[in-house]
């Protein structure tokens, strides 16, 4: 089903292109590739694994698409695996080796973050922000930069989310 229609009298009129532009309504420019109709596109699974499907426009194919977990190629895929593969090291790490750091406008929470070409710690009293990753103490952000190492927290900080 098109997301272009009409209703008229309670009944869904599907609308082409061609239709569209003649009632002088512009498509948007969809900047995301999308697999044609049989067409094989790559994802990342529940287990981390790339692995390719065929775009039948099922709502799993929708859904992958809307949720950025679409890709072109495998390549492209196997880049969002190792991307969240270090989210959920940074993750790990931080659990375990984080002390109580409770938000209360005097303890520091420490951050990663990417600035002119360097990973460098930050730190947030009171706000938190989605998807960022706190640690206890600058010593426990430093270590976890060493072990999970400079080329995988670069490709996560600077990923295209």
């Amino acid at each position: 089903m098109s997301e272009n229609y009409i209703v008229i009298n309670g009944k869904r009129a599907e609308l082409t292109e061609e239709q569209l532009k003649q009632l002088g309504i512009g498509l948007p420019k969809n900047k995301r590739w999308r697999a044609k109709h049989g067409e094989k596109y790559y994802r990342v699974n529940t287990f981390n694994q790339v692995s390719s499907l065929r775009d039948v426009d099922s709502d799993d194919d929708t859904w992958l698409y809307h949720s950025h977990n679409y890709f072109k190629t495998k390549e492209e895929a196997e880049k969002y695996a190792r991307v969240l593969e270090t989210e959920m090291l940074l993750h790990k790490y931080a659990d375990e080796h984080n002390e109580d750091m409770p938000w209360d406008g005097i303890c520091e929470h420490y951050f990663l973050y990417f600035n002119n070409d360097a990973i460098h710690i930050g730190y947030f009293t009171f706000s938190k922000e989605a998807r960022k990753i706190y640690f206890s103490s600058r010593e426990i952000a430093g270590a976890a930069i060493e072990e999970i190492g400079k080329e995988r927290i670069e490709e996560y900080l600077t990923y295209e989310w």
